[in-house]
């Protein structure tokens, strides 16, 4: 789940606009060059480009956002924090900015504010399924007692597979966690197993569904490890 959920953030992170001349000069063109930069690996690249789309034009919200996802990358969760925050300051309805902002203080272990940018998210974005997803996955799986909540876990990720048509093995997998945080073992079991039966989804997290099964078999829910 986690590495699924840092592709679905990675992705967000990375806003484009039309590409308008082959040589700098606009907010714009800085911003899509960053943009290139940052699909390109060269993060202090990206940076760049953003500062100079930010200093041509200081309201420009995107930048500020994929600034904050490069930063993010770096480990820089102040700084990622401070530029969602302005983008957020700029446009009060950027959803993407309160998603991102988000993962950034959950990096930084602030859940409250983790669960309050996520419902933002959803509010502003009640069709998309990563916001219901990313707070069912908290709900259901955090190392803080006081943060879980197994009903509302069981919820959102109800809704998030219903978006999704009960097609997407990551989803499916966030149920399983949520009933197992719920104490309903039987349905862990059953959407664990049917997330295991999409092929990709077995390649590339079969070993940890396996272990949450496990837990599963043993009455026990799985719980994310405390940070070191």
């Amino acid at each position: 789940m986690k590495r699924v959920t840092f592709l679905i953030l990675f992705v967000l992170f990375v806003v484009v606009w039309p590409v308008r001349s082959q040589t700098p000069s606009t907010a714009v063109d800085y911003f899509n060059r960053g943009a290139e930069r940052q699909k390109a690996g060269d993060l202090d690249g990206a940076i760049a480009n953003y500062n100079k789309a930010i200093e041509i034009d200081p309201r420009y919200a995107a930048a500020y956002n994929n600034r904050g996802g490069e930063r993010q990358a770096k480990g820089d969760h102040d700084g990622a924090i401070a530029d969602y925050t302005k983008a957020i300051e700029i446009n009060p309805r950027f959803a993407l900015a309160y998603y991102n902002r988000g993962d950034a203080l959950k990096a930084k272990g602030d859940l409250e504010g983790t669960i309050s940018d996520y419902n933002k998210y959803i509010e502003l974005e009640p069709r998309d399924p990563d916001g219901y997803n990313a707070l069912a996955w908290l709900l259901a799986t955090s190392n803080r007692e006081a943060i879980r909540d197994g009903k509302k876990a069981v919820e959102y990720a109800r809704k998030v597979a219903e978006l999704t048509k009960w097609e997407d093995a990551n989803v499916l997998d966030t149920l399983a966690v949520a009933y197992a945080e719920e104490g309903n073992f039987d349905e862990a079991i059953k959407w664990e197993n049917k997330a295991l039966s999409f092929p990709e989804f077995a390649k590339t997290s079969g070993d940890e569904a396996r272990k949450h099964l496990q837990l599963y078999a043993e009455r026990k829910p799985y719980h994310e490890p405390q940070p070191k």
